[in-house]
Order: structure tokens, then C-alpha cells, then sequence
């Protein structure tokens, strides 16, 4: 997110600094377009989303890993439901069922 005001600029005045806008993004501040004072679109160097959007790719698989760890250390633990009761736990209740 942006640090300061000057990194929140209105569309209207992007318009005329386009070049200038990408050149700041480029050069690692993150700009922030607003439209009616509200955050819009925001202007990143595509070397940093490219990484971002790696790292999050990278704790997701990170997530799921150690979901399956747990899981697997509940199973030697002997932790263990049945298929019937894993869907039971799985379908949602119905009204007034609660």
C-alpha cells in the first residue's frame, strides 16, 4: 500500500502523467489511482507482481503441506473417522436441523 499522499492519485491526474506514473511504479513506489477519493487500481512494477504473486503461489503449496502433515499424524495416532462420517461431516444441516 501506499506511504503517502503523493503515492494516491486521482485518474484524472494520472491521465496527463501517465508515463511518469509507470516511471515511479517502475522505480518501486507503488502508486494508487483513486476514483472519487476511493483506491482504485493500483500501479506496481511487474518484476515485484511477478514475485508477489509467486511467494502466494509458494504458501499456498506451504498451507497444504502442512495440512497434510497434521493429517497424517492424526492417522498414526490412530485419529481416524469413516467415509460415511467424513461426508456426514462434510453436508451441510438443514434448517432447523441445528
Amino acid at each position: 500500500m501506499p506511504t503517502c499522499d503523493q503515492d494516491m492519485v486521482p485518474i484524472s491526474k494520472a491521465r496527463s502523467r501517465l508515463t511518469e506514473q509507470v516511471d515511479d511504479a517502475v522505480a518501486g513506489t507503488e502508486k494508487v489511482l483513486t476514483k472519487r477519493g476511493s483506491p482504485d487500481v493500483a500501479f506496481v512494477d511487474a518484476r515485484r507482481a511477478g514475485y508477489d504473486h509467486a511467494l502466494e503461489a509458494e504458501h499456498g503449496r506451504c498451507v497444504l503441506l502442512d495440512d497434510a502433515e497434521r493429517a497424517l499424524e492424526e492417522a498414526r495416532a490412530g485419529k481416524l473417522i469413516s467415509k460415511a462420517d467424513f461426508r456426514k461431516s462434510l453436508r451441510r444441516p438443514a434448517p432447523g436441523e441445528i
